[in-house]
């Protein structure tokens, strides 16, 4: 009788114990199953945004580097950063490097240009504000044209490294864009919206 009690106490400890765990992994296949669904329902960030953040901030590591070089410091963080991250070798880097820095020329160019076009806008209304009863004027076509030659810079630039690298290692390279870059990339965008501003 004692083990028959003890038994029976077995028994519902271990279907108590199995009842647990089926919630909890019910919980957990829900919770993944939700997750897969918000990644499908999530549109991809354009290559143009993602590689234009890439190159720019590869350009910018290397000034940095070059910068603390000339003052005798330690670069190395900088040197390697990307080389680290994306677990490229030396030369996949200092390719990365020069790309960046040729798009990020080129950009910046253009961004210059831009901004030309948008003082001469603004310089017609000098107190920045619109006069009453008119509208505010259109942005100027050429901007949508610098804005399409941004992004023509952009994605020749990630055709010439695709070119460097070879088309094994660009795809794992841009894996790493699209997981790794991305994330840093929706940090920085209201709601996770990708700024055509940048």
């Amino acid at each position: 009788m004692i083990m028959s009690r003890m038994k029976k106490k077995s028994v519902l400890l271990s279907l108590l114990v199995l009842g647990i765990v089926a919630g909890v992994l019910a919980i957990s296949g829900q919770s993944q199953k939700a997750q897969q669904k918000e990644k499908l329902n999530k549109p991809e960030m354009p290559e143009r945004i993602l590689y234009r953040h890439l190159f720019r901030h590869a350009a910018e590591f290397k000034r940095k580097a070059d910068e603390a070089e000339k003052e005798g410091k330690d670069a190395t963080n900088f040197r390697k950063f990307f080389k680290n991250k994306a677990e490229i070798d030396d030369a996949e880097a200092r390719t990365l490097d020069d790309i960046a820095v040729d798009c990020d020329r080129e950009m910046r160019r253009l961004d210059e240009r831009a901004k030309e076009i948008v003082a001469i806008v603004r310089a017609q209304y000098p107190d920045g504000e619109i006069p009453k009863g008119q509208s505010p004027p259109r942005p100027p076509a050429e901007l949508r044209q610098l804005s399409e030659e941004r992004d023509a810079v952009v994605l020749r630039a990630r055709d010439r490294l695709r070119n460097a690298l070879g088309e094994g290692e660009f795809k794992r390279f841009d894996k790493f864009v699209k997981t790794r870059v991305a994330r840093d990339v929706e940090a920085i965008q209201p709601n996770g919206a990708a700024s055509e501003a940048q």
